[in-house]
This record gives structure tokens, sequence and C-alpha cells, in this order.
């Protein structure tokens, strides 16, 4: 896959902020959406909709575990992807108007 040799982080799961199309799972949109199908599903009007789409423990774990991959070492959530970088980039950082963005902080 081209995963191997790219390096992309999964994605498979994840909720974005915008369309499908944006392709980049959110930690805040996933666990949103993770909580809202997971009361849904409980739902009379849902469980009995003959046409719902499907809603498998399948499609949940993977949730869970995009979720889990965006967890940091210090216990908190990237919103795009886990911080792998230095505080050191920071000075890299080409904007003056925005600070600390470089890296995604928990």
């Amino acid at each position: 896959k081209t995963g191997k040799k790219f390096y992309r982080h999964v994605s498979e799961g994840g909720w974005p902020f915008s369309t499908s199309a944006h392709g980049w799972p959110i930690s805040d949109c996933t666990s949103e959406g993770l909580k809202g199908l997971l009361v849904l599903k409980r739902k009379k009007c849902i469980s009995e909709w003959k046409d719902a789409p499907k809603m498998t423990d399948q499609r949940f774990f993977n949730a869970c575990n995009v979720l889990l991959t965006l967890q940091n070492f210090d216990g908190g959530f990237a919103t795009y992807e886990n911080n792998r970088g230095y505080g050191w980039y920071e000075s890299l950082n080409p904007s003056e108007t925005f600070g600390d963005i470089m890296i995604d902080y928990s």
C-alpha cells in the first residue's frame, strides 16, 4: 500500500471538519461523530428504519482507533496529527500573526 511507501496518519474511521473529500480526520469531529452515532444507534426510530445506513461495530472501532492514535505522549489529543516535532520548530515559523502553529499541541 501507499502508506508503507509514504507515511500518512491513519484516517479510516475519522471524521473531517468539512466533507469527506477533506480527508484529514480531526480528533474533535471524530469524537463528536462517534458519540452522536452511539446515541442514535440505540434509538428505536433508527433501529426500526429499514433503509438506515449500516452502523457496524467495525466502524466504531475504526473511529476509536483514530482517536487513540491521535493521543500525544502527555495524554492530550492533537487536532490533526500527533506532536512529532520539537519546540524549536517554532523558530522556523514564517508567520508573525500566528504563534505556536508549527506543531500540533495538546
